[in-house]
């Protein structure tokens, strides 16, 4: 039997290609849907810690002086969870973002030098809920499921109004859960809910 936690994570090399903005400003924003980061399917409820990070790894054209405005660039992480019959869909449960200068190539080549952005905390959306929307608080660092399924979305918006701009990502995502006793560990350890051999 395979492991299960190999499926607890993994990597996806994305790229987003924007087209130039000299076409018309609702035409140069652009998602790209990665295919599934991780996917847990434990057989039981658990309560998981989580590791989110995004690598810029490459841009074109490179930033020359001269050309305008920025390339913005934003990863967000969809996450579906679950339990017993109920699941939930939280979009954009994180989010990292970044704006290189289309004009100062020793902006974009230190923004790639500090490798990926991550976290293991993310914070939700404010209990009240109001337009504009209220500042958030507080801070999550596990998700209580017993499903858990991780997408993510890049998205790109290019202000350079001369040339198409493309930005690579390498996108990770993996989970841990707080305690891992497998019933069939041991001898007579089956459970009548169907909680063995959980992936």
């Amino acid at each position: 039997m395979t492991a299960p936690w190999l499926m607890w994570g993994s990597d996806q090399q994305i790229t987003v290609r924007t087209p130039s903005s000299m076409i018309g400003p609702p035409q140069t924003e652009t998602f790209v849907q990665t295919p599934q980061i991780a996917r847990i399917d434990y057989g039981r409820p658990e309560t998981w810690s989580f590791f989110f990070a995004a690598a810029l790894v490459g841009m074109t054209p490179t930033p020359t002086p001269g050309f305008l405005g920025s390339f913005f660039l934003d990863v967000y992480f969809d996450v579906s969870i679950g339990a017993g019959r109920s699941s939930i869909f939280l979009r954009e449960f994180e989010h990292f973002s970044w704006e290189i200068s289309n004009s100062d190539p020793a902006e974009m080549n230190a923004i790639i030098k500090r490798g990926p952005v991550w976290s293991q905390q993310v914070v939700p959306p404010a209990k009240k809920q109001d337009v504009p929307a209220l500042p958030s608080t507080g801070i999550v660092d596990s998700i209580a499921a017993q499903s858990i399924n991780v997408t993510a979305r890049v998205r790109g918006f290019n202000e350079n109004f001369t040339a198409v701009n493309t930005g690579s990502f390498i996108i990770s995502a993996f989970f841990a859960p707080r305690s891992h006793v497998r019933p069939e560990w041991f001898k007579e350890g089956r459970f009548s809910g169907g909680e063995d051999y959980g992936t």
